[in-house]
Order: C-alpha cells, then sequence, then structure tokens
C-alpha cells in the first residue's frame, strides 16, 4: 500500500479540523459567561482595547499571580508565561544555522535550563561527550553568556525594545558564520 500526497493531505485537514472543534468545543462551554459574552462583542465591533481589558486582561492577572506564588524571579516568570515566543525565537535561529532536525528538542532543551537558572542560579553547562547529544545545539547558543544573551534580547524584544535583541541576533548571526568559515 502506498501512501499518497492527498493521503497525507486528508490527514493533516482532518487533524486540522478536530483541533477547530476542540478550540469551538472550549468557547462554546463559556460562551454564556457575561464577560466571555462582552469580550465577543468587543471583538465583533473590533474594539481590541476593551476586548483585551475585558478577556485577557483578568485572565493574565490570573496567570500573574500563580507565577507570582511559584517564583520571585522576573525572568523565569516571564519564560513561563511567554514560552512559547521565546522557544519560536530560540528554535528559529538553530533550525537556521543547524538545520530542522531535532531543533524541537533543542529549542526546549534550552527553554529547561534557561528556567533552571533562573529559579536556582545554575549556570548552564552542556556535556557534549555524554552519550546522547542530540537534544543540545551545536553551533548556536553553546555557552551560558549566549544563551542568557539571546533571552535578554527577546525579553527586551517583547517589550517594544528592539535593541537587545538585534544585538543578540547580530552576535549569534556572526559568531555561527564564523564557525562555518572555520
Amino acid at each position: 500500500m502506498s501512501v499518497t500526497p492527498d493521503d497525507i493531505k486528508q490527514v493533516l485537514e482532518s487533524m486540522l479540523g478536530a483541533f477547530a472543534q476542540q478550540s469551538l468545543a472550549a468557547y462554546q462551554a463559556v460562551a454564556s459567561n457575561e464577560t466571555v459574552a462582552n469580550a465577543v462583542e468587543a471583538a465583533k465591533k473590533g474594539d481590541y482595547q476593551m476586548f483585551h481589558f475585558g478577556l485577557c486582561h483578568p485572565l493574565e492577572q490570573v496567570v500573574d499571580g500563580l507565577l507570582a506564588d511559584v517564583t520571585r524571579s522576573h525572568e523565569a516568570r516571564f519564560l513561563l508565561k511567554h514560552s512559547h515566543f521565546v522557544e519560536s525565537h530560540f528554535r528559529y535561529l538553530i533550525e537556521k544555522r543547524e538545520g530542522a532536525a531535532c531543533c524541537a528538542d533543542k529549542s526546549r532543551t534550552l527553554m529547561r535550563v534557561l528556567l533552571r537558572f533562573y529559579v536556582t542560579g545554575e549556570e548552564i553547562r552542556f556535556d557534549y561527550v555524554q552519550d546522547f547529544t542530540y537534544h543540545l545545539p551545536r553551533t548556536v547558543f553553546t555557552t551560558h553568556g549566549d544563551i542568557v544573551a539571546f533571552f535578554v534580547g527577546v525579553y527586551c524584544l517583547y517589550y517594544g525594545r528592539p535593541e537587545a535583541y538585534l544585538k543578540a541576533m547580530a552576535d549569534v548571526l556572526q559568531q555561527a558564520s564564523g564557525a562555518e568559515s572555520a
């Protein structure tokens, strides 16, 4: 039996449809809530401020309160709250410099060690002589300083201050291109 591109397309469309149905079901479970209903009206009117302050902000306050109870580290709280945003920046550069193989494993590793650093203060060090190293970046984000500097750049970018991010990005690209020419 051979698998055709149409077969793959059908499977992917089914999966995406299932995800969309789950999201719709989750929304419908709370649609009658007054806060949610007000957010729907604000969204329909294009009032992004009322949508944010009516729905997103209260949810963010809950998350912020939970995280404040978990850790005193602002950086750790940011990593937990915005993990997808941060990880996607690491993953993009890893994929660009090292290829797609294991880039998700590598970016998840970076997130774990960064979080551990900000919670415990333990410096980031990778053991490249262990049996399995598929999850360790090879050409970018190999040192504590590089990892933290890039994270600080992403942190600043999130808050609309791109200078540290642009510098960190330039450093990573320059370092990676230097490794290629060596």
